[in-house]
């Protein structure tokens, strides 16, 4: 099994996963102003993501320049690894390949923990994503408990490259915010892929 082929009910019954839908989890985060460089590249490179629709154009055109983005504002501290595969227990399917994931590492060499959050794309729908996210999320936690690097909190998203929705993880309790992030205004969006990382690291 791999993390896509998970569902949310084998995900409560493997990991004894709770899933809440909670709204307004990150709207006190605040906005974060981006570039000139990151506004210049997402009005050239939507029309080139959008009308493809597919996951893969989304993630090229419009996630991979929003990631850098965030790496950018956060002073390069953290690193961020596209297409990567990460296979923490193969026997619990717990393996397979991850659109994005962030670190709290500035290494880029390699993937090191602490690792903080997965990003997954999807064409159309956020909602089909959650089960494949919250299985990398789960993989995240055991990756850094291994790594003698917990973290209280893991985090999730899943988006269309136009709709996010951001989800949060705190032992065996997954929230899920109810309240979706539009891509525009992206100072929203970066507010909350800036404001999940700690202030050791911003």
């Amino acid at each position: 099994m791999a993390y896509s082929n998970f569902t949310l009910s084998k995900l409560e019954s493997e990991f004894g996963i709770s899933i809440v839908q909670t709204a307004g989890i990150f709207r006190e985060l605040p906005v974060v102003t981006p570039s000139a460089l990151l506004l210049q590249v997402l009005e050239e490179n939507l029309p080139l993501a959008l009308p493809n629709g597919s996951e893969k154009a989304r993630s090229e055109w419009i996630l991979a320049p929003l990631l850098s983005e965030v790496r950018r504002q956060l002073n390069k501290k953290i690193s961020v690894f596209s297409g990567i595969t990460f296979n923490v227990d193969r026997k619990r399917g717990l393996d397979g390949i991850c659109d994005f994931l962030l670190s709290t590492s500035a290494q880029q060499l390699e993937l090191e923990s602490p690792v903080l959050c997965a990003v997954e794309a999807k064409e159309h729908n956020t909602s089909l994503g959650l089960p494949q996210c919250i299985a990398e999320m789960v993989a995240i936690q055991l990756y850094n408990e291994r790594a003698n690097t917990p973290q209280d909190t893991i985090y999730g998203v899943v988006t269309t490259g136009e709709l996010f929705l951001f989800l949060r993880m705190r032992g065996t309790v997954v929230e899920v915010d109810l309240e979706t992030y539009a891509l525009h205004p992206v100072e929203r969006v970066l507010g909350v892929l800036v404001g999940i990382f700690p202030h050791t690291v911003q």
